[in-house]
């Protein structure tokens, strides 16, 4: 009966050590407050011109058609238009362009860190109006984006760094659950994207690199050449598997961190560069800064509990 204790007692112990026992400061939530807010201000200044194509009543896909696979609690451009018709009588496109213009505000103030969690609420949700809006034309990095932006509803992002701890005087705390969370969630994101692409055949052989470079919507440039090399398509899909699969173990130990950390930016660097996925890369680059490239503070007293730490009460 006390062996069992005393085992429930040591797990318990080790869980609390791992979220609690180092101590952060808040640097990694105003990067990735920072760094959210610039890609998504960035995304939107480049799509701005194709807004009407992209989710405009006479757009590429009309509008009710793009709603057929929406959830219903999800407030998609078109019904809120159907709304703001109904009862204020704006214009589909009116609606478009308004909360186009909330949208940048917000995203704005979000940056800044001014009334940072009800900035980033509203930055989140409309941001996942404007992605179901025209999901068909979505991939990976916005619904990464989303992830991102709920992180910065749930987490403190606006007590460092920003015009909310100069106006409330936060004081200073641990932030080590945060980063705990973040850290976890990246390595399960590449575990099973390297899973998944080991499982299968084209990773292995280099087809999924060869598919991928030779499309000429998604390539800019004239890589053909590289046909008459097919090893090297063979290399890169073992390498992005190892990188991806192993990330979860290396990127834990402090001896190959920096070595697994500048693999997987050039990784998504070549991603950017081959496929032309800036923003793809721009978000996972981020992702990866803040989850593993801060290190914690120097503590003179390791055994403080971690109620003088002060570790429970910044929630």
């Amino acid at each position: 009966m006390n062996i069992t204790l005393n085992n429930s007692y040591n797990k318990k112990n080790r869980v609390l050590n791992f979220f609690f026992r180092d101590v952060y400061d808040g640097r990694f939530l105003a990067t990735l407050r920072i760094g959210t807010g610039l890609i998504l201000l960035s995304q939107f200044i480049q799509l701005l011109p194709d807004v009407q194509a992209l989710m405009g009543e006479n757009g590429m896909v009309r509008p009710d058609l793009q709603a057929v696979d929406v959830p219903a609690y999800i407030l998609s451009l078109p019904r809120l238009a159907t709304y703001a018709n109904a009862y204020m009588h704006i214009r589909y496109e009116s609606v478009i362009y308004l909360l186009g213009i909330v949208y940048a505000i917000v995203i704005v103030l979000l940056t800044f860190g001014l009334l940072t969690r009800i900035n980033a609420c509203l930055a989140w949700l409309l941001h996942l109006s404007f992605i179901y809006s025209a999901h068909l034309f979505t991939y990976g990095v916005d619904y990464f984006l989303t992830a991102l932006l709920f992180y910065n509803v749930v987490f403190p992002v606006g007590r460092v760094y920003s015009i909310d701890k100069l106006l409330f005087k936060y004081k200073a705390s641990n932030y080590t659950p945060y980063i705990r969370l973040l850290q976890i969630h990246i390595c399960l994101v590449y575990f099973i994207s390297g899973l998944a692409k080991a499982v299968g055949t084209n990773w292995w052989n280099g087809m999924s690199i060869w598919k991928a470079i030779n499309r000429p919507s998604v390539t800019s440039y004239n890589i053909h050449f590289l046909s008459s090399f097919e090893d090297i398509y063979v290399v890169a899909g073992i390498a992005t598997i190892i990188v991806e699969l192993f990330y979860c173990f290396f990127i834990w130990n402090k001896h190959t961190r920096i070595l697994w950390l500048t693999l997987t930016c050039l990784m998504h660097l070549t991603i950017a560069f081959v496929l032309q996925l800036p923003y793809f890369a721009a978000v996972m680059i981020l992702f990866n800064i803040v989850t593993f490239s801060y290190k914690p503070k120097e503590q003179n007293n390791k055994n403080t509990s971690y109620e003088e730490q002060g570790l429970l009460n910044n929630i």
